[in-house]
């Protein structure tokens, strides 16, 4: 195997490029010899049928490739008589850039599939909609565009959005229409958002229609085609803000009263804050891994802010936007909502005041991962309970994988720290406690910033509040070790 060879879904290929001395090596070609059967049948067929077997077969090769990264990483170290140890690690470095090919061969495959020539019967009975809706949205995912029409009844049941990439925004806006008998209607394209998975974008090219991104929303909410659950408008390739319904009488029992309040007209809109955040996010996303003295201000300005524009407080969330960029100057903003201001003093404070208590510091930062991993499991659970009986089932217990990037980046590694500090001698434990602060530092950056943990944490499946879990005890850590 070359250097920096790239994989291909081939078992040409493989058979080409493996290196000498592996056993496990057949078995990967043969589960690439089968994942292109599979994905030739589904080519010929266009059918949604074969969609399933050819995701099988991608698991199965997914499976055979940790096999031999697996075999490949133990005999680089001690190469048989006629492997090559550089051979072996070329293999083990080229095989583990399939993990980041799985998920786009899987949205390649969505792609074969021919569109039919949709019935009312979809619109119409909530059980096959639900189907409709989630088969189309799957095949917007990876920023394909599907043009759409949207019909809008009294509640969130009664919506109706058709999807197509080759019939037109207004005839699907009519059709469904005609299937549902609803007359408020508009249309446009729309398309997945690249940075949060959980939204889509819908670029209107009919009238914006009062309440839109609400009753979608709603829709999204009622139906659960799994990851997308939010929209958002766009009018002439800028986000607009929803417009007020005043005949709207659907009531989520979820909704909050401030989630039902509108902006003040002299605040910047929903749409600019946002807008203004992803502009300075890569640079926050930085800072906030660092090691600076405002990182703490930083994260839970950011924290701060989210909850305000999940709130719809636009004078909170234009307030807590103007702390996040007086941090990220190195200015300290002189009032914070969450006390963010005062965090470095007061760990000054701490941190004098007497011996760190490093058994309870590990207790607590113990007790709150353990809990975020079983959070997260049950959020696991409930959304492969919501999809046992869908054809899409197996697909999406493959893409629930994601997840685990979590806890991955959340690792034992704090904890072992704290328990070397505890055992430490007064001499080592100076550099240690740096190590903590570190590390404490930029999980809390992640937990505040990082898109998947918002997603969970927006989740329409199961309530889970795995900011509010991580950051105390975190904070706890930062307070006591900050010096």
């Amino acid at each position: 195997m070359k250097k920096n060879a790239q994989p291909v879904f081939e078992a040409k290929w493989w058979s080409t490029n493996q290196p000498k001395g592996l056993t496990k090596g057949k078995g990967l070609e043969a589960a690439l010899e089968d994942y292109e059967k599979a994905r030739a049948a589904l080519q010929k067929s266009g059918a949604e049928d074969d969609v399933k077997p050819a995701v099988v077969a991608i698991g199965k090769v997914r499976q055979a490739v940790e096999l031999v990264i697996s075999e490949a990483d133990k005999m680089k170290k001690a190469p048989p008589k006629g492997a090559d140890a550089e051979d072996l690690g070329n293999t083990v470095d080229a095989l583990k850039k399939f993990t980041r090919l799985y998920d786009s061969e899987k949205a390649e495959l969505d792609k074969l599939v021919k569109e039919d020539e949709e019935d009312n019967n979809v619109f119409t009975d909530a059980v096959q909609y639900k189907k409709y809706l989630l088969k189309g949205l799957r095949k917007a995912a990876g920023g394909d565009p599907m043009n759409f029409g949207i019909v809008l009844g009294k509640a969130a049941a009664d919506h109706r959005l058709a999807l197509s990439k080759s019939k037109g925004p207004n005839s699907l806006g009519r059709q469904a229409q005609e299937a549902t008998g609803l007359r408020v209607m508009t249309f446009g394209t729309l398309v997945e958002d690249p940075d949060r998975p959980e939204f889509v974008k819908l670029n209107l090219e009919g009238k914006q229609i009062p309440g839109l991104k609400k009753k979608t929303d709603r829709m999204l909410k009622a139906f659960k085609p799994l990851p997308y659950s939010h929209v958002i408008l766009m009018v002439n390739g800028e986000e607009v803000d929803d417009l007020d319904d005043p005949d709207d009488t659907d009531v989520d029992a979820e909704e909050t009263a401030t989630q039902q309040a509108q902006p003040n007209p002299q605040d910047p809109t929903f749409g600019q804050l946002r807008a203004n955040f992803e502009k300075i996010f890569p640079t926050l996303s930085k800072l906030l891994g660092s090691n600076g003295p405002t990182v703490p201000q930083l994260a839970a300005a950011a924290k701060a802010f989210q909850a305000a524009m999940h709130a719809f407080d636009a004078n909170a969330a234009k307030q807590h936007f103007n702390e996040i960029v007086a941090a990220m100057r190195g200015a300290v903003p002189t009032q914070t909502g969450t006390g963010a201001g005062q965090s470095q003093g007061q760990s000054q404070g701490q941190a004098k005041a007497g011996p760190v208590e490093y058994a309870a510091l590990l207790q607590r930062w113990s007790e709150a991962r353990g809990k975020a991993a079983n959070d997260l499991q049950a959020l696991r659970a409930a959304i492969l309970d919501e999809f046992k009986n869908e054809p899409e089932f197996a697909a999406i217990q493959q893409n629930i994988s994601r997840l685990d990037a979590i806890m991955t980046t959340l690792g034992p590694s704090l904890q072992e720290k704290l328990t070397a500090a505890q055992a430490a001698s007064e001499a080592d434990r100076q550099a240690l406690n740096k190590q903590l602060l570190d590390e404490a530092r930029t999980y809390a950056g992640y937990v505040a910033s990082d898109q998947l943990v918002a997603a969970v944490q927006d989740n329409p499946f199961t309530p889970i509040d795995l900011r509010g879990t991580l950051s105390t005890p975190l904070a706890d850590i930062e307070k006591a070790l900050a010096a």
